[in-house]
């Protein structure tokens, strides 16, 4: 190109690729990701090309795959429960596949074949970039469908004989896990299919702190009254964002319960809790994390930290649940609470 058209021809063409991609990117079409990556292989030391290309892929997959995959307590629980469960021959099926890590953990684990599911394209090109990396092509496909639109035998040749997923939020349902599974047992899974993990709970606490205050409510400032504003106090925080001292004023106590392995449909619920109050302070609300038996013995749980700190191990957060209002309680007395979720979202009413 140099040489029939001068020497500004490849960078000409460059910004030509990256200007279309940035224009696909804004009216929302796709080829943006070709498009500006062609710029950046023209000319490769743009520092421009190379960041429009950055910024457009960190878009594609939330930071917290990163601290997932570095999750040194969950991938050690699902390598050991995929080491037990999963057996020589095994067809087995990975719901949400991401990196492709469990994929990879199941044929180790000896599948002879492993079909996995990613919605995310690029996230979906990238995990069969570490597949074939990693040696395992041949026996892992990754095809680009959430797991509700695969189908027998256009997309995997038979029924599966283990299901592995991780599309757990921090509310345990709110990656609509449920009705995933409901359709896997369904179309997708062998009736006597084995279920990675086999159940898992909603695990609560009830907890405050008066740092909270400035994060949730306002009140006189600068001589005017804005407690109108309080309508829009946020209903879920994750405290451990913020670096603040819980105070506990109950133990910990399971919400729902969630049998993976044994039950084919999973119902909205509601349950009324009488949680007694083991120690005197302002409760702010509901502090909610999970737990998780990926097979027997083998369990997970994103429990806080020792003592009060809100901290703790594991990149699923520490969800606080807070009431309108701040409650005094007292040790001694039992705290009345409505439980409710509709399969994706958790809630909590304090009934007294």
């Amino acid at each position: 190109l140099n040489r029939l058209y001068g020497a500004q021809a490849l960078p000409r063409l460059a910004a030509a690729h990256a200007n279309l991609g940035l224009l696909l990117q804004e009216l929302g079409l796709p080829g943006v990701e070709n498009a500006l990556r062609q710029a950046c292989t023209l000319v490769p030391d743009n520092p421009v090309f190379a960041q429009n290309l950055r910024l457009h892929l960190s878009g594609k997959a939330p930071m917290c795959h990163f601290s997932m995959m570095n999750d040194v307590q969950r991938n050690e629980a699902y390598r050991q429960a995929l080491e037990r469960v999963v057996r020589p021959g095994d067809h087995v099926l990975d719901i949400g596949t991401g990196s492709g890590l469990l994929a990879l953990m199941a044929a180790r684990a000896g599948a002879r074949r492993v079909t996995s599911c990613e919605m995310v394209p690029e996230i979906a090109a990238k995990a069969r970039q570490i597949i074939t990396a990693n040696g395992q092509e041949k026996r892992i496909r990754v095809i680009d469908k959430p797991s509700s639109e695969l189908q027998i035998p256009e997309d995997m040749p038979e029924r599966a004989d283990v299901l592995v997923s991780e599309i757990f939020s921090s509310e345990l349902i709110g990656e609509d896990v449920l009705p995933s599974f409901e359709h896997a047992r369904e179309h997708l899974l062998k009736k006597d299919a084995r279920i990675i993990p086999a159940q898992g709970w909603i695990v609560g606490q009830l907890a405050g702190a008066a740092e909270l205050e400035s994060y949730l409510r306002v009140g006189t400032v600068a001589g005017f009254d804005l407690s109108a504003f309080n309508e829009f106090s946020p209903v879920t925080v994750f405290p451990t964002e913020w670096n603040i001292d819980l105070d506990y004023q109950s133990e910990p106590f399971d919400i729902f319960s969630f049998d993976f392995q044994q039950e084919a449909v999973f119902p909205a619920q509601s349950r009324s809790l009488q949680i007694p109050v083991i120690r005197s302070g302002l409760c702010h609300g509901v502090l909610q994390w999970i737990r998780l038996c990926l097979h027997d013995e083998i369990f997970y749980e994103n429990s806080p930290g020792i003592g009060a700190r809100s901290d703790h191990a594991g990149h699923w957060r520490l969800a606080l649940h807070t009431f309108p209002a701040p409650l005094m309680l007292e040790a001694g007395q039992h705290l009345k609470i409505l439980a409710q979720h509709n399969r994706k979202n958790v809630t909590f009413m304090a009934e007294n």
